[in-house]
């Protein structure tokens, strides 16, 4: 089976948003990436998406792209399939070229599943990404007049008075039954996490995300005893390993999960097997390709909370796609037809 010929290719692509990311971390301007293709004897394609977020601890684009050169137009299913240690995003990408050209023609994707839990889940809400400033507003009362119900909103880039004040505004759009995330990128100090905490008692809060630096693990996890407000753990959690680390040490809140960045999937579904309800599968701001590879994975993991996949205004329409637009989503067309549309886009 590992010497069985592939035609392999990939595109690098280069995506500016349509109004540049502002985190914590710092203004994000365009997202960079690779789309990969193989095709074997029989004429099957198997398509995926290499997209690194380099601060979550991953591989550079330039690390994926010599890996892939590596390769050659002409390789084997031993070699792509042989992703060397600390190229996560590769060896996802690989992973779900494998599984799509695996599945018989017409059929969708075949990802790590349960079938007992799978069989719950036939749709799942998608939580909206909105903009900072008066464009998160307009968008928030569009996104809810088309039904969305989850959104998520960025935290600790600017003045805390000024961003409560912005956050409560927001509270007072929301639809009714509507929940708000909110995301720190780690960007927050023990003491302003806190007052942020505080601030937000009695909101209809779902949880704050990442409030902390990465590696303050043990004050993260006494914030989230020690608080009302539920908190999520995302940068810090990249993968399998990082699951059990939280776990065995008490970690009482969410996982947000971004499939690209997470390495080969059976390494992590185990781990969302354990508690699905633990989990949010969410974006890494993908193409299409990217997009339907995680939805397929998290319908897959039997997750019930609202996906991190509502970030398709943060493109311009430039056909590759990337998150979902609708407030839910059910089964994605993941058949050949709509990822090959997406590479000949490129």
């Amino acid at each position: 089976m590992d010497d069985l010929p592939l035609q392999f290719s990939y595109k690098v692509y280069r995506r500016p948003f349509r109004v540049p990311v502002r985190t914590s971390q710092g203004l994000w301007e365009a997202r960079d990436g690779i789309l990969v293709r193989m095709e074997d004897e029989r004429g099957r394609t198997g398509y995926g998406e290499i997209a690194p977020i380099e601060r979550f601890g991953t591989e550079t684009v330039a690390g994926a792209l010599a890996w892939c050169a590596s390769l050659g137009a002409r390789t084997t299913v031993g070699r792509v399939s042989a992703v060397p240690v600390g190229l996560p995003c590769t060896a996802w990408a690989m992973a779900c070229a494998g599984a799509i050209l695996e599945a018989s023609e017409g059929e969708e994707v075949q990802a790590p599943r349960d079938d007992a839990a799978t069989a719950k889940v036939k749709q799942l809400p998608v939580a909206a990404l909105l903009p900072g400033g008066k464009a998160g507003l307009a968008l928030l009362e569009r996104f809810a007049g088309e039904g969305f119900r989850t959104f998520k909103l960025k935290i600790g880039a600017g003045d805390f008075a000024n961003e409560v004040q912005h956050v409560a505004r927001v509270v007072d759009l929301l639809p009714a039954g509507a929940r708000l995330r909110l995301d720190a990128n780690g960007g927050l100090d023990a003491r302003t996490a806190i007052r942020w905490l505080d601030a937000l008692q009695g909101w209809p809060i779902e949880f704050v995300e990442q409030p902390l630096p990465v590696d303050a693990r043990r004050e993260t996890i006494a914030l989230a005893h020690d608080h009302g407000v539920p908190l999520a753990i995302d940068e810090a959690v990249r993968n399998a390993d990082d699951v059990k680390r939280w776990r065995d040490e008490g970690w009482p809140g969410v996982f947000v999960i971004k499939p690209a960045l997470a390495g080969e999937p059976r390494e992590w579904s185990a781990e969302v097997a354990v508690d699905p309800g633990q989990f949010v599968f969410s974006s890494a701001l993908e193409t299409d390709i990217g997009t339907r590879c995680g939805i397929a994975q998290a319908f897959a993991a039997g997750v019930e909370r609202a996906l991190g996949y509502g970030v398709a205004a943060f493109f311009e329409d430039d056909g590759l796609g990337g998150g979902w637009g609708r407030p839910v989503v059910e089964r994605v067309d993941s058949g050949v037809d709509a990822f090959e549309r997406t590479w000949k886009r490129l």
